[in-house]
């Protein structure tokens, strides 16, 4: 089920607090992965990447941002590290480039080995409108939503909705495909 479109106002979600590594975020340090495969989410094994997973409470109910990537379909903001970037500046960049908006106090959550890759995942608040969306021919929408849409429009039914869920404490009514 999607939630129906609503205000976009955030409350704070508490301090900061960097992963395990080095002053870059980096849990090793190993350079991400730079050929040109595209999607937010997409790679092969050895590839790191940032998941943003930004909540608000909404009269009690608690909410979670996507955004609607015209070809793949909703997805949470993030994607590939690039170049030597590490994961907190991935989470960030990403979140910035798909939604306009800087991410208010970003925590680190987890990693999670998956077979596409690692993946950091952050949480953390809508903040301040600080320009367009990056690449808006790719991004179309965003939106707050209470349970995750019906499994044929995610961009990504495979990601780890449930291992987020339980460590950010959102159910997020994933139906696996």
């Amino acid at each position: 089920m999607t939630s129906a479109p609503t205000s976009e106002t955030s409350p704070a979600d508490g301090p900061a607090e960097p992963p395990a590594g080095g002053p870059d975020g980096r849990a090793n340090g190993s350079g991400a992965g730079t050929d040109g495969a595209d999607g937010a989410h997409a790679g092969g094994p050895g590839r790191e990447y940032a998941i943003v997973v930004a909540t608000r409470d909404d009269g009690g109910e608690r909410q979670f941002l996507m955004v609607h990537h015209r070809v793949r379909g909703w997805e949470l903001p993030g994607g590939k590290l690039e170049g030597r970037e590490g994961p907190v500046h991935a989470a960030l960049r990403e979140f910035r480039e798909e939604t306009g908006h800087l991410l208010q106090d970003p925590r680190f959550v987890m990693k999670l080995p998956k077979p596409n890759g690692l993946c950091y995942v952050f949480t953390g608040s809508l903040g301040a409108k600080v320009g367009e969306v990056h690449d808006a021919e790719a991004v179309g929408a965003m939106r707050w939503h209470s349970r995750l849409p019906p499994v044929a429009e995610l961009a990504f039914p495979e990601d780890p909705y449930d291992e987020m869920g339980d460590a950010l404490g959102i159910d997020f009514g994933h139906d696996a495909a």
